[in-house]
């Protein structure tokens, strides 16, 4: 058993909680390793380093709508670094709703699905008008980004599946991994607005 502390009762070698590890589903982790092997494969060059939010998304954006909407404030900056803000993009297009979506994220905020609010494509085109950025590698912002949702959401459910969250949908959390990773594929596969 590992020690927390000089005076402190030692932990199990698992985690926080004694009994069993919650079980993987099977294959779960191969779909994972799949995952990120691919994406190491087509790695970007480097680009200069920006601030990058690290969970930029509309849920962390506070809206001003008067005298005319918009971003009044961002919010939730814990998570933040220097990198490829193409990487906050990627993110935000995972979380990004749209009507026609075949199936719903656990996490995050489907307003986006409303009328009146851009495609993922169209709101990826204004970025890239806005930004100057050249978006032709974004099918990697966005499978990196499923793939770091994946990740996330794989070890809130385990905490959940060992008691230590609580709250309401995180019995949820764990169906979202799944749908993430092949997500990450399909976008590897087809391209993000596939």
């Amino acid at each position: 058993m590992r020690r927390r502390g000089r005076h402190r009762r030692p932990l199990p070698p698992h985690g926080l909680r004694r009994g069993p590890r919650p079980a993987h589903p099977r294959g779960r982790r191969g779909h994972h390793a799949r995952a990120g092997t691919r994406l190491a494969e087509r790695l970007p060059a480097d680009s200069p380093a920006r601030l990058v939010h690290g969970d930029f998304r509309l849920d962390n954006a506070l809206a001003r709508l008067e005298p005319r909407p918009e971003i009044a404030a961002v919010v939730d900056w814990e998570m933040s670094t220097l990198g490829d803000p193409l990487s906050d993009l990627g993110l935000t297009l995972v979380y990004w709703a749209e009507a026609t979506d075949a199936e719903e994220l656990p996490v995050g905020a489907t307003i986006t699905s409303a009328p009146g609010f851009f495609t993922r494509r169209e709101f990826a085109d204004r970025y890239a008008a806005l930004s100057g950025f050249d978006l032709a590698g974004l099918d990697f912002y966005v499978a990196f980004a499923c793939f770091k949702l994946a990740v996330i959401l794989e070890g809130i459910h385990a905490r959940f599946l060992q008691n230590a969250t609580v709250g309401e949908g995180f019995d949820q959390i764990g169906g979202a991994v799944p749908l993430l990773l092949d997500r990450a594929h399909r976008t590897l596969d087809a391209g993000a607005f596939s």
